[in-house]
């Protein structure tokens, strides 16, 4: 009783000297709903110091707006550009493929990074897609030239159907070889690999089947052996003398035999089952 004679004495005393009503908050119960609030407030942050790989040879920088930011690298002169008022610069004319370090003063220190410009990426090539000893699974593997300018590559491998509903197959890595499983047997696919690195992507390389894979690996369904009969002898008599007609004339075919022929596409080349194009 007397700590809350204190706190009513204390707030008739601030009621009077400032003439503003004063009352003690209620505990918070799970039916409030909150109507208003003030916006919620974030710290600032120091301007971030990067250098992204952009066009062929140049670099996206970014710092502290309106400052200094020096590009040095072994064998060439110092070279000095400026962040415009959004804190951004664009460095073109750079050597692909050569480490760069930068040099700019953020909150009055000294910060260093490196990159490394780019260029465009060269597309995959001897893309082969083979079988493998589990139905419906396929080995896809690929050459590509990587040069330090290229800088890290990565290859989106598809497999889509044709002229069939099913859906493509789609996966990424930064290997030279996938695998593609529970593929339809029944179904024919094109086959695209294409590399990427963080400027460019290349023109896809194709390979199409000209065979599905049970037209490939299916196998005949084995005939039952046939029962064999022996021949039935006829009794001669003494006095019968057997006559020979003569072989009848060969009979010549009515029309010449047909079979299926897969043909590749114009620009392609078959090679070992499949339609190739690079």
């Amino acid at each position: 009783m007397k700590i809350n004679h204190i706190l009513m004495t204390a707030i008739l005393s601030l009621s009077l000297v400032t003439g503003a009503t004063v009352a003690v908050a209620p505990a918070t119960s799970a039916a409030q709903i909150i109507v208003a609030q003030s916006p919620t407030e974030t710290p600032p942050t120091l301007a971030l110091f990067t250098a992204t790989p952009g066009a062929k040879g140049s670099l996206l920088i970014t710092a502290a707006p309106s400052s200094r930011v020096v590009l040095k690298t072994k064998g060439a002169k110092a070279r000095a550009v400026k962040t415009n008022r959004a804190g951004w610069v664009r460095v073109k004319s750079l050597r692909p493929g050569v480490k760069y370090t930068l040099t700019t003063k953020i909150s009055g220190s000294t910060k260093r990074i490196t990159a490394i410009p780019e260029s465009q990426v060269v597309a995959a090539h001897t893309f082969r897609v083979l079988t493998t000893e589990i139905p419906g699974q396929l080995q896809l593997s690929w050459r590509h030239a990587n040069t330090p300018a290229q800088g890290a590559v990565s290859f989106t491998v598809t497999a889509a159907p044709i002229d069939s509903t099913t859906e493509t197959i789609a996966g990424t890595t930064t290997s030279t070889e996938i695998v593609f499983t529970d593929l339809d047997l029944n179904v024919r696919f094109a086959f695209s690999v294409t590399a990427t690195n963080t400027i460019s992507s290349a023109t896809p390389t194709m390979a199409l089947m000209t065979k599905s894979l049970n037209d490939l690996q299916g196998t005949p369904v084995a005939k039952a052996p046939e029962t064999p009969v022996s021949p039935v002898k006829q009794p001669i008599s003494p006095t019968y003398a057997p006559t020979y007609a003569p072989a009848p004339a060969p009979v010549s075919p009515s029309g010449p035999a047909t079979r299926t022929i897969y043909l590749c596409p114009d620009t392609f080349t078959e090679v070992g089952g499949l339609c190739e194009k690079t």
